[in-house]
């Protein structure tokens, strides 16, 4: 059957046969997997570096951030797409928290959102600031006029979340994305 479906893939407009990788795939999911890839690729290529005094953040009022949880503060600086990856209970949150100071102080503008009403609502407590889900705050304008985006429970997200949310975003707005490797997929 696989030789007859890669020839049908061929010649079809609905069903897209990458050569290179061998495999089949809806052509509507394909180019959604290439817009995302193309708007992190340029993200990534032209970073705008901050040059903010970030260790400065580094104490929090629970204590003092560990290496990794600097680490997030210090890449933000120099990246336009950050990715806070780890398991709960490791510090996401004071991350976040600190990120948000720094962000306060030096006057950008940020949004917070999540995939979920849930998720917003616990991205909102945790922060002790206002949160909305990706649907809500794209809403029908299709964009988010903002610095910096803060994306809690990326690992929720799946492609149609980061198909809202890639074209939404100005070239100069940084994306953050925070998740959990081990939660459960979208």
């Amino acid at each position: 059957v696989v030789p007859t479906l890669k020839d049908v893939a061929i010649q079809s407009d609905i069903i897209v046969y990458d050569e290179k990788l061998n495999i089949l795939q809806r052509t509507p999911t394909y180019n959604a997997e290439l817009e995302i890839a193309d708007f992190l690729k340029n993200k990534v290529k032209y970073n705008d570096v901050l040059n903010w005094d970030w260790q400065s953040y580094t104490n929090i009022k629970d204590g003092t951030l560990t290496e990794e949880q600097r680490n997030v503060l210090k890449v933000f600086c120099e990246s336009n797409v950050v990715i806070l990856d780890a398991p709960s209970g490791t510090g996401k949150t004071s991350a976040t928290q600190a990120l948000i100071t720094m962000l306060e102080d030096n006057d950008l503008t940020y949004t917070l959102i999540a995939p979920t009403g849930i998720a917003a609502k616990v991205l909102s407590e945790t922060t002790g600031r206002k949160a909305g889900t990706i649907h809500r705050t794209i809403g029908t304008s299709g964009s988010i006029d903002t610095d910096i985006l803060i994306l809690d429970e990326i690992s929720m997200c799946g492609i149609s979340h980061m198909s809202m949310v890639c074209p939404a975003l100005s070239e100069y707005t940084k994306l953050v994305m925070i998740g959990d490797d081990a939660q459960l997929a979208s």
